[in-house]
């Protein structure tokens, strides 16, 4: 998707939303057993994962484009006097309004990219430290701890192929690993009592029939994604910390006693120490919590089976899609269906009794007389603002009389062309003078156009908004640059502008000079579009 004001607005609503469902709902659920509190997590975590690429296939909000904003303005300046008409760009420079935007919208993609590496290398560092434990690991052999690692398995129901392995002396126990899970045990746990083996493995294998490290490397993205959202951050702790009871659960499900199991807790806490903190281990998670939630009375310690987890995951998804599918539209189908048929009446109604006047000003001066910065505002049907000629009350025909008659300016054509829409149309006033060139000792003259020529199509693209291409010529001969009257050259000033302006705007074209002998008279074009129905 792009990267758009309106996508980020809409982006920014469901990365604010979804969190903030997943949250609640987790808060909401806070009296129900650890399992139920952990798939909430995961399943909003997993509908955040999934959010970039789900709201790039769905439809995005599309925000309402106010018909007629005027395109930016088109100055053309240094137009030499070799006769070849100028073509300038259509569009002109971005105003400054989107420059900053578009700047803003870099910088804050950048920053996001930085915080996403940040994480990313954090995540990095941990899984190479765990590597470096599961290097120096040896796999297990003791018939003992096999034996009860087997039949743990069996009474868990978990049918993958689960690996044993003996790490350090003062490792604590882990698990590891998706697609081959293994479990760390410390060095001495063949010195251990068969009621501690017993539940630690419990407490691990609950975690591998669980998938809690496919949810540790879910929580781990989601991070990395979104690292500047609190509340994804504060799903991912309580997703590790519930996951942790959940297992207790388990352990406690199948027999063993919750003070014998919290007393098993403290010691192997105060024994080992050091496990990966991207994987669950023996004493993960918030201890205390943990302790607490073990000893209390009346507390609910239901385990969910794979086809619930399966089905909430699935309902997080159709969740998902259906935020990042919001459109927002600004009719019924009934409404815009009766939209389109009033537009297409005007359509046929404007061919047949609209008229289009053009009124055309073309000046000469060297001085600024228009305000740049309010030129939106004249091509929206506004005022135009001119510096120090005339006040807002007359109308710009008689404020460029004013300049006039001041000495600010002198106006060379002033015609007001009626047309219809879509039509081409052209005024041209100026005089045919002979010009004579010698050419081997013979002198030939020949008539050239001296003119100021203007040439206009209108063409309604909205209910009041008219795009005009528009096309300015003006020739004249450079007596200065003959010896006498003979080979005088003829300057050329050109330029083609297409603009949209509203009904009863105005836009000026500017910046039109002869720079071959330093001129600093500069022709400017006010351009206003006005409607007549007959």
């Amino acid at each position: 998707m792009t990267w758009d004001s309106s996508i980020s607005f809409e982006f920014v609503l469901k990365i604010l939303l979804l969190p903030a469902m997943a949250s609640a709902l987790a808060l909401l659920f806070r009296r129900r057993s650890a399992a139920v509190q952990h798939l909430v997590v995961v399943a909003g975590l997993l509908g955040l994962v999934a959010l970039p690429v789900l709201a790039a296939l769905t439809p995005s909000w599309s925000l309402v484009e106010i018909p007629g904003t005027p395109e930016a303005l088109v100055r053309w300046s240094n137009i030499e006097t070799s006769g070849a008409a100028a073509q300038p760009p259509i569009g002109g420079p971005s105003p400054p309004g989107f420059r900053s935007f578009t700047s803003l919208s870099a910088l804050a993609g950048f920053g996001w990219l930085a915080g996403v590496l940040a994480v990313v290398l954090r995540w990095l560092v941990s899984r190479w430290r765990s590597r470096n434990v599961l290097r120096e690991a040896v796999l297990e052999r003791s018939p003992r701890l096999c034996r009860t690692m087997e039949e743990v398995c069996h009474r868990l129901d978990v049918r993958r192929r689960v690996g044993l392995l003996r790490g350090g002396q003062s490792q604590m126990p882990f698990t590891v690993g998706v697609l081959r899970p293994r479990v760390v045990l410390p060095a001495d746990a063949e010195q251990w009592s068969s009621e501690r083996l017993e539940m630690v493995l419990l407490h691990e294998l609950s975690h591998v029939r669980r998938f809690d490290i496919l949810a540790q490397h879910l929580c781990s993205i989601a991070s990395a994604l979104y690292w500047f959202h609190p509340l994804v951050w504060w799903m991912s702790r309580r997703s590790r910390a519930v996951s942790e009871r959940a297992a207790d659960d388990e352990v406690l499900r199948s027999g063993a006693s919750a003070p014998d199991y919290a007393e098993q807790l403290v010691l192997l806490a105060r024994r080992y120490s050091g496990s990966p903190s991207w994987s669950p281990a023996m004493t993960g998670g918030p201890f205390e919590e943990r302790l607490e939630a073990l000893l209390a009375e009346g507390r609910r310690r239901v385990s969910l089976g794979g086809l619930r987890c399966a089905l909430a995951l699935a309902l997080a998804l159709v969740l998902t899609v259906a935020v990042s599918a919001c459109s927002r539209t600004d009719a019924t189908p009934v409404e815009a269906e009766a939209e389109a048929s009033v537009n297409a009446e005007r359509s046929q109604t404007r061919a047949s009794d609209l008229q289009l006047l053009i009124d055309i000003v073309i000046v000469e001066t060297s001085e600024a007389l228009v305000n740049w910065d309010a030129i939106g505002d004249a091509a929206r049907g506004n005022p135009l603002s001119l510096i120090s000629i005339g006040d807002d009350s007359q109308s710009l025909e008689q404020r460029l009389m004013t300049g006039e008659r001041d000495g600010r300016l002198k106006i060379l054509s002033a015609p007001k062309i009626m047309t219809v829409d879509g039509e081409r149309v052209f005024a041209q006033s100026g005089l045919q003078i002979p010009v004579q060139t010698a050419q081997g000792g013979t002198i030939s003259t020949q008539y050239v156009n001296a003119t100021l020529r203007i040439e206009i199509r209108p063409l309604m693209v909205g209910d009041d908004v008219v795009e005009v291409e528009l096309t300015i010529q003006k020739r004249f001969p450079r007596h200065e640059l003959a010896k006498g009257d003979i080979n005088v050259p003829i300057s050329t000033i050109e330029a083609s502008s297409r603009f949209r302006v509203r009904l009863g705007g105005t836009m000026v074209i500017a910046g039109m000079r002869d720079t071959s002998l330093g001129s600093e008279q500069d022709l400017i074009a006010f351009v206003t579009v006005r409607e007549i129905r007959l």
